[in-house]
């Protein structure tokens, strides 16, 4: 917490800042200052009441001192409390981040002869610094090559996705086999995948899940433990699961010939190819990008420091953790497994909410700075997309504003960070 004091002719502000955006003023308000907002709430009362034998506003003061002094005290607060927090505020060169946030005033003393003081909190708007890229040190990320073995697998995979697919009853599972799957999770009792095709193959599957198929026939149901396939993968927690085999397949893969071209919608292999190349490149390079990003997002967090009003904060907190608990009662665990995914998340949401909305203020004043935009057809192309992609459902479409808002805070900080990475020299 810090205070200072700053005054004028009229105020003596002391001013107490503390964390989450909050203030606290202590105004001391002269002598002249307090008779002038007197003499206002005088007027004021005059101009409201009827008096007989007068006009509106023209009765004796003190008359109207001496009828309404109730009212004229309690204009009288009003006026000296607006009256001097504007100037004061003004003075400071501060403000509410929302009326909503502004606490009711507490009038300490109001007196003609020796002034008046009160005191009054709020929430001011966040200290947002400028993104200083000199402070930002990101290390370079090669982007992945396409070479020729990526591009036939890619063409396979399209014969895949219009294979005919013949069911095989007269044998048990083997290898480069095609499997149908639900996949149970026994530890926490909920179905992780259900009519899903797998591949029994090295690219396919893990090593621990073709050992537990191959050899299992149609309808069978054996239960194993997941297993780490390599000693990067940290965060692996073993896993018991019951894998139901529902059918055993093998493709029938087209041709790739005028059918298949048309269907695809290109004329000839080689179109398909030049089409496949542009279309892997430019996913490694949004792969790259997107690693550039994430080291961004930490550096930022970590170089900026950003006071989040408090306000802001607990709403975001509340919203998370509602939509967490949603979530958990969705998936019907045990009490015990409940009660500790609950307790993770809230030892880890504090931390989740002040990061995420310090690069919200961060590059909502970079887009303001850079006068970095985004178009309504690029708001309407991404809604699009992630309808196509499953991303977002026809329901949640229904609330379409929401929908408009979240498209384009996504799209606008993804071009900060584009725009701060080129500035880098990273992009």
């Amino acid at each position: 917490m810090t205070t200072n004091t700053e005054k004028n002719e009229n105020i003596t502000v002391a001013i107490e800042k503390k964390p989450g955006c909050q203030v606290n003023l202590d105004i001391q308000v002269s002598p002249k200052a307090t008779k002038a907002a007197h003499q206002r709430a005088i007027k004021n009362i005059n101009k409201e009441v009827s008096v007989p034998g007068f006009r509106k506003g023209r009765a004796p003061e003190s008359f109207i001192l001496e009828n309404y002094a109730q009212y004229v005290k309690k204009e009288w607060e009003e006026v000296l409390i607006n009256v001097a927090f504007k100037e004061a505020i003004q003075m400071l060169q501060i403000a509410p981040y929302s009326q909503k946030q502004i606490k009711k005033p507490n009038l300490k003393s109001m007196d003609l002869e020796k002034g008046a003081e009160f005191s009054i909190s709020f929430e001011t708007a966040p200290q947002i610094p400028t993104i200083d890229v000199e402070k930002i040190k990101i290390e370079p990320v090669e982007q992945e090559t396409i070479d020729q073995e990526k591009i036939n697998q890619t063409l396979e995979n399209i014969r895949l996705h219009y294979a005919e697919w013949n069911e095989i009853e007269d044998r048990a599972v083997e290898e480069n086999d095609y499997v149908n799957l639900t996949i149970e999770n026994l530890d926490q009792k909920t179905t992780m995948v259900e009519d899903n095709r797998f591949h029994v193959s090295e690219k396919g599957m893990a090593k621990w899940m073709r050992a537990l198929l191959i050899g299992k026939t149609k309808g069978d149901a054996p239960e194993g433990t997941s297993e780490k396939e390599t000693d990067e993968d940290v965060a692996f927690n073993p896993t018991q699961v019951k894998i139901t085999i529902n059918k055993i397949e093998q493709p029938k893969l087209p041709e790739f010939d005028e059918e298949l071209f048309k269907k695809i919608g290109v004329e000839t292999l080689d179109e398909l190819k030049e089409k496949v190349q542009k279309q892997l490149e430019t996913r490694a390079l949004e792969e790259k990008k997107s690693k550039l990003r994430e080291q961004l997002e930490e550096q930022l967090i970590n170089t900026h420091e950003c006071e989040i009003p408090e306000s802001i904060f607990l709403s975001e907190k509340q919203h998370r953790l509602a939509e967490f608990k949603r979530n958990l009662e969705s998936n019907k665990l045990d009490e015990a497994t409940h009660d500790q995914a609950l307790k993770n998340f809230e030892d880890n949401v504090d931390k989740r909410v002040k990061d995420s909305l310090s690069l919200y203020f961060l590059t909502q004043r970079a887009a303001e700075e850079h006068q970095v935009q985004v178009s309504n057809e690029e708001i309407s192309s991404e809604s699009m997309r992630m309808m196509f992609d499953g991303s977002i459902t026809p329901e949640q479409m229904q609330n379409h504003e929401a929908i408009q808002s979240q498209i384009y805070l996504k799209l606008l900080r993804t071009k900060v960070e584009d725009f701060l990475l080129d500035k880098i020299g990273q992009i």
